[in-house]
């Protein structure tokens, strides 16, 4: 109750009004909730859909690599690189959008990254108007450049790219590799990596090497911690 002039206004609120005020807040508040969840999983399903595309482009490579949560390590940079769009907003990012160098320096075997087992120097050129890509290896002495443990007697120099197509989920794989180098002398390689000229699609770069024992007249790689290094060295589009 409450008194104005003299005069008694009843002012109390009926509990039926009441009930449906709180419950139209209520479901506005939730359909702010699910809107915004709905906007995150989606984003989400689209990283997962990315994140195995990568990893399907570079199968090759990756089939007999020992890494237990590799899929969640490269999950969580396709998501940063998600997450880097500018231009559109939650729910509606997009991989071409974003910043696809934060995948630069990716290490599919986390037990052997490549920046720990090899210490010299590798260039990678691209040249999209005529859809070429060279990893180029100047010659290094592995005895004083490489670490890895264990007794080995050559090594694979591995190269690959792939143009990825985000939107309809399809990629171009192309990959290279050395012959079998003699780890008593100085090695290196020059790997050509040809891709569709002008194309406009993202680009990506790995590098790797694998590690074999000479017994006999056959070469085994050695399973050790992985198999083998392999690094996404560059990005482009």
């Amino acid at each position: 109750m409450l008194y104005v002039c003299d005069e008694q206004l009843d002012l109390s609120i009926h509990p039926s009004f009441l009930n449906i005020f709180i419950m139209k807040a209520h479901t506005t508040q939730t359909k702010k909730q699910t809107g915004t969840q709905y906007q995150v999983q989606a984003d989400f399903g689209r990283a997962a859909r990315c994140n195995q595309l990568i990893c399907d482009a570079f199968h090759q490579h990756l089939f007999n690599l020992r890494e237990a949560h590799l899929s969640s390590r490269l999950f969580a940079r396709v998501y940063d690189v998600l997450r880097s769009d500018e231009l559109h907003a939650v729910g509606s990012r997009t991989m071409a959008s974003g910043n696809l160098g934060l995948l630069e320096g990716f290490d599919f075997n986390k037990r052997k990254p490549l920046h720990r087992i090899f210490n010299g120097s590798f260039d990678v050129r691209i040249n999209r108007r005529k859809g070429e890509c060279v990893v180029d290896v100047p010659n290094f002495d592995p005895v004083r450049h490489l670490r890895w443990e264990g007794r080995i007697t050559h090594i694979k120099i591995l190269a690959a790219a792939a143009v990825l197509d985000f939107r309809s989920l399809k990629f171009l794989p192309i990959a290279q590799e050395s012959g079998f180098l003699d780890i008593q002398q100085l090695v290196g390689a020059t790997l050509p990596l040809a891709f569709p000229a002008r194309t406009r699609r993202p680009l990506l770069v790995v590098m790797g090497m694998e590690f074999y024992q000479f017994v006999g007249s056959r070469y085994f790689l050695r399973q050790q911690d992985g198999a083998k290094s392999l690094t996404i060295v560059k990005t482009d589009r």
